[in-house]
């Protein structure tokens, strides 16, 4: 009865749960943490200096961990077991390993955070001096609470006013849009890699960059020649996920000195194939981030086509889009290991100042990752639509979701000064014509 009793004591032990998770850990370096639990990976040589460590937020950036029975168990005993014994243990009953319940976490990613004079000058507050945003996004926060990852495309420099704000075409805005994109909306990732990184020089640059991390954010498609690579690495309730980023353009500028700085272009595809193979083989999913495609066009160009091909090859997750301040469609593409490969070509306008009326409506793709017996994926993607409104003489600006947006609203915006084809139904009819929802569906790794 003793050895019975040391049965059923071990075997229900390994059902209890484990004790304080890790704390919350985000790598910007070329090398994943050690995921404890199911979705644990071997970790390669230690980086040198210490991580950046992020407060855990909505969802938080920690551990997840299923148990087994008695997958790690072990029992002996220095006292020979008696028939009797040995035949009454094997007559009990043991319990059945119960089921894990799939871990659902949700992926939210918008597009181009253009900033143009007036949206910093109504971020201006003349008693501080300085400034703040948050009531141009705040009709959109609650969307972004609902998400456990978000990222965004930041179209132009963070870098200050030691840098001189600037709209276009050099552009650079208040390093305090970095703080309120990360502190109220809850931005995770954060997409450098566009044609207006440099708008400031390697300065700007440095400065933006530097403010994104300093709060908490992910920067992703910069990086320095002494990292092997430009892949970035996140883990989210033990799942972890490479982000990458590329840009189709700098503009037509360059510096004198790099000084072994890096911005991902779309144009080297061994670079690009070669970060993406290394994110598969050390993240359980892989997300590429293209700045492509003409500006103002509402269909993908054939740089984009094939660069989505190339990704659905190499059995990518995810492709997020931006750089056309217009939507572009949404589609599944077929990859190599038979699983579905979302492209979102183009997210759109987040928020700007730009008069044509297709630059007012943008997306927020939205996602869900799934963890469960049977491996990790992406799942149900879809597009909610968001409108930029600014009143007249661009006085005001904000984001609305598009199903909270009036007819009220869209009589009175500003846009219809330049273009009078703006109104609500035309908003959801352009959106209708761009994106068709997907069969739910997911893409098995």
């Amino acid at each position: 009865m003793l050895h019975l009793w040391l049965i059923l004591t071990l075997l229900l032990a390994g059902c209890s749960p484990s004790v304080s998770p890790p704390e919350p850990t985000l790598i910007d370096g070329g090398y994943p943490p050690p995921n404890p639990g199911r979705f644990s990976r071997q970790s390669p040589p230690a980086l040198t200096g210490a991580p950046l460590l992020r407060p855990g937020s909505r969802g938080g950036v920690v551990a997840h961990m299923y148990h087994t029975l008695g997958k790690h168990s072990s029992w002996s005993s220095t006292l020979p077991a008696t028939e009797a014994q040995v035949a009454t243990a094997a007559e009990a009953p043991v319990a059945e390993a119960p089921t894990p319940e799939p871990l659902r976490l949700k992926l939210v990613a918008v597009g181009d955070n253009l900033i143009h004079y007036p949206i910093y000058e109504q971020a201006y507050d003349l008693t501080s001096d300085s400034y703040n945003f948050t009531a141009s996004y705040a009709p959109v926060r609650e969307l972004f609470a609902a998400a456990d990852i978000a990222f965004l495309n930041q179209e132009v420099p963070t870098a200050g006013r030691e840098f001189g704000l600037s709209s276009y075409p050099l552009f650079n805005s208040p390093w305090e849009l970095a703080r309120d994109m990360v502190e109220f909306l809850g931005v995770d990732v954060v997409n450098l890699a566009t044609n207006h990184v440099i708008d400031k020089g390697l300065g700007g640059f440095l400065a933006t960059k530097t403010y994104w991390q300093e709060y908490g954010a992910l920067p992703i498609g910069v990086w320095h020649l002494e990292e092997e690579h430009g892949v970035r690495l996140l883990t989210c309730e033990g799942v972890s996920m490479a982000f990458v980023g590329y840009s189709y353009s700098l503009n037509g500028l360059d510096l004198v000195d790099w000084q072994g700085w890096q911005v991902g272009r779309i144009q080297n595809r061994e670079e690009i194939t070669r970060d993406i193979i290394w994110g598969k083989e050390h993240a359980d999913l892989v997300v590429v981030s293209c700045h492509w495609g003409d500006e103002g066009s509402l269909i993908p160009n054939r740089e984009q086509q094939e660069l989505a091909e190339l990704c659905a090859a190499l059995n990518v997750d995810l492709v997020l889009g931006h750089h056309p301040h217009v939507l572009q469609p949404l589609e599944l593409l077929p990859r190599a290991d038979g699983g579905l490969l979302p492209v979102y070509y183009s997210l759109g306008n987040f928020i700007s100042n730009q008069i044509e009326a297709e630059n007012m409506l943008g997306g927020m793709a939205t996602l869900d990752i799934i963890a469960d017996t049977e491996g990790i994926r992406l799942a149900n993607p879809r597009l909610v639509p968001l409108v930029t409104h600014f009143t007249p003489g661009f006085r005001y600006t904000y984001i609305y979701p598009l199903e909270e947006y009036t007819a009220e609203l869209a009589a009175n915006h500003g846009i219809r000064a330049y273009d009078s084809r703006f109104s609500l139904p035309w908003l959801w009819s352009l959106y209708e014509r761009l994106i068709t929802p997907p069969p739910s569906t997911s893409s098995p790794r």
